[in-house]
């Protein structure tokens, strides 16, 4: 069914509300309620019913939402320990004196993402709070410490194979080679087209480039 530009209003109503309240979670709720709303047709009722039955209970119980879940429950309660016991702000007293300028202070963050990883949802949520203090001491604003954070994660997913990323395409490619007669083997595959990933490779050496040359892509813009 064809909604127009009305399809436009639960997306804007989103980023209206993201920058109103500085608080993603309510955002996105209120927004998927009011994309649920539309294709109700305004009954707010059958909304909340679509809301519950169609789409919260099937992602709450399917198995990888569910890892991804009390994944992030663990990954939460080290952040917090960490934040409590002082232990990110101890760490960023005892390299102040290496780590001394914005650039070294996003490299820290650079070099964190790469030593950390762990996974893509994982990685920045575990390197963030150790890094911070050190960025907000160098004044290096939060967005960011998070887009490098990002940056470093993700490609490093794409790129180390015994990775949950990695193990996936090699699935992939199992059932490809099967289906097409190929007798190869998956993990000799993907370290072959390692050289090709174009993307996670210039994403990890993009960080350095920014953090040295002191270019922000937003400025950039603005400048043209």
């Amino acid at each position: 069914m064809d909604y127009g530009i009305l399809s436009l209003f639960p997306i804007a109503l989103t980023i209206v509300i993201a920058m109103w309240l500085k608080n993603i979670s309510i955002a996105l709720f209120v927004g998927a309620f009011a994309g649920l709303m539309v294709m109700a047709g305004g009954n707010p009722f059958n909304a909340m019913m679509s809301y519950v039955v169609d789409h919260l209970v099937p992602n709450m119980t399917d198995s990888y939402c569910a890892e991804v879940l009390v994944l992030l429950i663990f990954i939460g309660g080290f952040v917090k320990l960490l934040e409590v016991s002082g232990g990110a702000h101890a760490f960023a007293s005892s390299v102040t004196k290496f780590v001394n300028s914005r650039a070294k202070a996003q490299m820290a963050g650079w070099v964190a993402g790469i030593m950390v990883f762990f996974s893509d949802i994982g990685s920045p949520i575990i390197a963030g709070p150790i890094v911070q203090p050190l960025t907000d001491k160098m004044k290096v604003s939060r967005e960011k410490l998070a887009w490098i954070l990002d940056t470093t994660a993700s490609p490093l997913s794409i790129l180390v194979p015994f990775l949950g990323w990695g193990a996936y395409i090699m699935g992939l490619m199992g059932t490809e080679f099967k289906a097409a007669g190929i007798e190869t083997a998956e993990w000799d595959m993907l370290l072959k087209v390692w050289p090709f990933q174009y993307y996670a490779l210039l994403s990890l050496l993009m960080v350095p480039l920014v953090a040295f040359t002191k270019k922000n892509l937003a400025r950039c813009i603005r400048q043209r």
